[in-house]
């Protein structure tokens, strides 16, 4: 089962018109034409649980990614919990996304017992989500365990495809 959220935002930028070259230039995806979704068929071991945040594209013309999203743990009063996502550091590439595919980014979560310090233990309502470019904020209610302090217990993947 994933959890899901729809979101919207500003109008999605449409493909450009060709290029110097005679190529397309593409556009950036934005939140208006794009779904950001937990995949919660997590995998791990020794203490960390892998999900995939997936980014699936509902417009009708394709759009690219590159970089990292920003991913923080929150509160039910809205309250971020400890600190942002640290980046897994991997290769960066741009990704295209066809009309009705996705992209995701992988998320590690570590569990608050594996740090050797007090990490202030706690249950996170959900993440929040940005896009590499900075567009709007996703929310996306999912509980998760969380430290409260700023021990790093989550990392994020690049964007791939």
């Amino acid at each position: 089962m994933a959890a899901l959220l729809l979101v919207a935002g500003p109008a999605a930028a449409d493909i450009g018109a060709p290029g110097a070259a005679g190529t397309d230039v593409m556009a950036v995806c934005t939140n208006a034409g794009l779904v950001v979704w937990l995949d919660t068929q997590a995998q791990g071991a020794l203490g960390t649980t892998v999900y995939r945040i997936e980014l699936t594209n509902l417009t009708g013309t394709r759009c690219s990614l590159t970089g990292y999203l920003s991913v923080s743990a929150f509160e039910l009063s809205g309250t971020r919990v400890g600190t942002p996502a640290s980046r897994y550091r991997l290769s960066v590439k741009t990704v295209e996304l066809k009309p009705r595919s996705s992209a995701y980014a992988l998320l590690f979560v570590r569990e608050p017992g594996t740090f050797q310090a007090r990490c202030g233990p706690r249950t996170a309502a959900g993440l929040r989500v940005m896009l590499p470019h900075g567009d709007m904020v996703n929310s996306i209610p999912f509980p998760l365990p969380a430290c409260s302090t700023p021990q790093p217990f989550l990392s994020v993947g690049p964007i791939s495809g």
